[in-house]
């Protein structure tokens, strides 16, 4: 009986070690999860209302600006300036660049509306729901330390699935483990096989310096001696 209660015992604690693995494992996980989360929206998250509203003001100015330093002198002159006149292709009454079916340019919206148009923009974006990402000075920094910690995640179960498979646990990579150390093994065996066809090339070498060596020594001896080393070869 003492032996069946060990049996128990044994198999009682090989059980609730796998299930502690495995609940481990499974908060690892959710971790990694949670983390990738966190990585992607600070990447791909939209700007903080404190910088899209700016950009958007900066944009009408420069529009406004441009309409002002290209075309803003010709709608007096050229357009509204003009004496009374017939109706001319292409131009409206009085020669007015504008009429009821004309679109309007956000140029001249900027220069004409562009308080209003910025005021209105501001109100949009207080109103519209939506999470930020980082401040754009931060985004960078901020998405080098989401993926370290995310990499240790990784590694952590990484390591602990090797534990467990080590135990008689098995449990599968993810797939980008896999294939990383498929890629991993490929290379060792290339780097393995370099090595010894290096080796090889260098056996050959060496074995074609040693002969040469061999017949230079044999010549020069022929030559003190007085002994045509050619003909006693043949």
């Amino acid at each position: 009986m003492k032996l069946l209660d060990r049996i128990r015992t044994l198999g009682q604690e090989l059980m609730a070690a796998t299930s502690a693995l495995t609940t481990n494992l499974a908060d690892i996980r959710q971790q990694m999860k949670a983390k990738r989360d966190e990585l992607q929206h600070a990447t791909n998250a939209p700007r903080p209302p404190g910088e899209v509203i700016p950009r958007f003001n900066a944009w009408i100015d420069e529009e406004a600006a441009n309409y002002r330093r290209r075309e803003a002198a010709g709608l007096v002159i050229q357009r509204f300036g003009r004496r009374p006149g017939p109706l001319e292709p292409g131009h409206y009454a009085n020669g007015a660049p504008f009429g009821g079916d004309t679109s309007v340019k956000w140029g001249e919206l900027a220069f004409f509306c562009g308080d209003q148009l910025q005021a209105k923009f501001a109100e949009l974006v207080r109103a519209t729901p939506y999470t930020p990402g980082p401040p754009e000075a931060e985004r960078a920094a901020v998405i080098e330390r989401l993926t370290r910690e995310l990499q240790a995640i990784e590694a952590q179960e990484e390591t602990l699935i090797d534990d467990m498979c080590a135990q008689g646990i098995t449990v599968q990579h993810r797939a980008e483990v896999i294939e990383r150390r498929a890629n991993d093994a490929a290379r060792r065996v290339r780097a393995e096989q370099a090595v010894a066809d290096r080796r090889a090339r260098e056996q050959v070498i060496n074995t074609r310096h040693a002969a040469r060596a061999v017949v230079h020594s044999a010549y020069i001896y022929g030559a003190a001696a007085g002994t045509d080393v050619r003909s006693s070869s043949r």
